[in-house]
């Protein structure tokens, strides 16, 4: 025991120490939850309602099988979410055609130029001036989407 480093009173100083530094943390712990008191937990998330649900999915935020998933809290989060957002107006029926049938202003996503050769029914399809990339326009929703191909 003569070429160990420490001697038992070193050693246990250190556990002595070691024990009241962790009894310190300890009653300043409790001494801190008693004082914020339980009131600063989380409150325990109830599950949705029927017309949350339908509410959350259609908003488009998250579909059946994924809000089954989800914990209460993260289900809540959407539902909340959703209650804050503007009323949605309904939705057209996928067969009526669009009120506008204009195609809008488009720029070639290649090059830039203003493609002004759009035909002025759909499906709009087209190829830029300039660069020669193939364009396709189409409505989804509320919002065109254009792709391209451009030339080899």
């Amino acid at each position: 025991m003569s070429d160990f480093p420490l001697s038992l009173g070193q050693i246990g100083t250190i556990l002595f120490f070691g024990g009241f530094v962790v009894w310190t943390f300890r009653w300043v712990g409790r001494n801190l939850r008693a004082q914020i008191g339980e009131s600063s937990a989380r409150p325990k998330a109830s599950p949705l309602s029927a017309i949350e649900i339908e509410s959350v999915v259609a908003r488009g935020l998250a579909q059946p099988a994924e809000l089954f998933n989800m914990s209460p809290a993260q289900q809540r989060f959407l539902a909340e979410t959703a209650a804050s957002m503007e009323k949605i107006a309904p939705r057209p029926s996928q067969g009526a055609p669009p009120v506008d049938s204009a195609p809008p202003r488009t720029h070639c996503p290649a090059c830039g130029v203003l493609v002004e050769n759009l035909p002025q029914r759909t499906p709009w399809r087209c190829e830029c001036t300039a660069c020669g990339a193939a364009l396709v326009l189409r409505r989804d929703g509320q919002r065109f989407v254009i792709s391209f191909s451009p030339r080899d």
